[in-house]
This record gives C-alpha cells, structure tokens and sequence, in this order.
C-alpha cells in the first residue's frame, strides 16, 4: 500500500507539472472546475501538492480498518492519473 500510495503521490504532482506547463505555453485547458481559479500561478501547484498528501494520508487512514477498500480506492485513482499523466506526456511531446 505504501508503494501504491507513493506511486499515486507522485503521478499526481507530475499531473500538475505537466499541466501547470500546457497550460503556461497556451496548450491546454484546466478540467478540474475548483482549480481554474488557481491556474497561472503557483498556487495552483501548491493546491495539488497538499491535495494529494492529504488525499494519501486520508486513504492510509482508511487502510487501517478497511484494507480492502483502501486498496482498490488507491488502485484505481493510481491507474486514472497513470491515464491523465500519459495523455499530458503526449500532448508535451507532439504539440
């Protein structure tokens, strides 16, 4: 679980990298409607940083009592940021 949450941890800051850089070159649009206000400046990274600790140390609490739960929940947002990290690359690389 540890691995899985640093895996998820760290797709998620390369989420907001590659982002914060499409949307700095005029590549790209924010999807996430609560971040748009944020995009443009570091507070936008700042937000996704301390979104994802919090997110990681909520999902490791829950693993505690529900592992099961907590695995699956981990897994599956780990494989939607691999997807989004993936898209963003491309995008990086053919625009």
């Amino acid at each position: 679980m540890r691995y899985l949450l640093g895996a998820l941890a760290f797709l998620n800051i390369a989420d907001g990298v590659l982002t914060w850089y499409l949307l700095r070159q005029g590549l790209g649009v924010e999807g996430n409607p609560l971040l748009v206000p944020l995009t443009g400046n570091y507070g936008f990274l700042a937000a996704k940083v301390i979104g994802v600790f919090v997110c990681c140390w909520l999902l490791w609490d829950i693993y505690r009592r529900h592992k099961r739960l907590a695995f699956c929940t981990a897994a599956t947002f780990t494989g939607i940021y691999l997807g989004i990290v993936a898209w963003n690359t491309s995008l990086v690389f053919i625009l």
